[in-house]
């Protein structure tokens, strides 16, 4: 339920029954879980911003564990760091996505020939193997090269590459999905 875009009502409360079954808590993180889950309704139906940015934090702030705040950090501090992995979770992947597209549409002809070769189902887990991975080194810089008179998309691939490459963890992950 990562992909959590507003549902109509009957798809919502689906998806929620198909969640609950396979979801078991302790009693009383499970009553936090039900009461985030309220105030994030709460949240939906106020007409007030203000209302809203209320019920929306402290339904965040109820689910977060203070067992893991250190006494020198802020509350917001301790949040804000707790849900931030969540919240990038696909921001990488639509990093690439966003910019496999965005190539493709400048000139198909030169990025596919840049993949021939390159494993991968999607344009864009061929184009992240180019931009990871040592072994597509010499089409990188072919592909890169080819940026020459368009320094905003060639900023952005170098942008995302630098992203993607200072990811130690991800790169060993890519790594690993590449070899199985």
């Amino acid at each position: 339920m990562k992909k959590c875009k507003d549902l109509k009502h009957e798809k919502a409360k689906r998806r929620l029954e198909s969640l609950m079954s396979e979801f078991s808590l302790e009693n009383s993180s499970f009553a936090k879980f039900l009461r985030s889950i309220q105030l994030h309704s709460m949240a939906l139906k106020s007409e007030s911003v203000e209302n809203q940015l209320l019920n929306l934090w402290i339904a965040l702030e109820s689910l977060v564990p203070t067992e893991t705040k250190s006494n020198d950090s802020a509350t917001i501090e301790h949040i804000t760091d707790s849900i931030i992995p969540f919240l990038n979770i696909t921001y990488i992947d639509s990093l690439i996505e966003n910019l496999a597209r965005d190539l493709l549409l400048w000139d198909r002809h030169i990025l596919n020939s840049h993949f021939r070769g390159v494993p991968g189902t999607k344009s864009k887990h061929k184009l992240a193997n180019i931009m990871i991975l040592p072994d597509y080194e010499a089409s990188r810089n072919s592909l890169s090269s080819k940026f020459r008179n368009y320094s905003l998309l060639s900023d952005r691939f170098e942008h995302i590459k630098n992203i993607i490459s200072t990811l130690k963890p991800l790169k060993q992950l890519w790594i690993i999905i590449k070899q199985d």
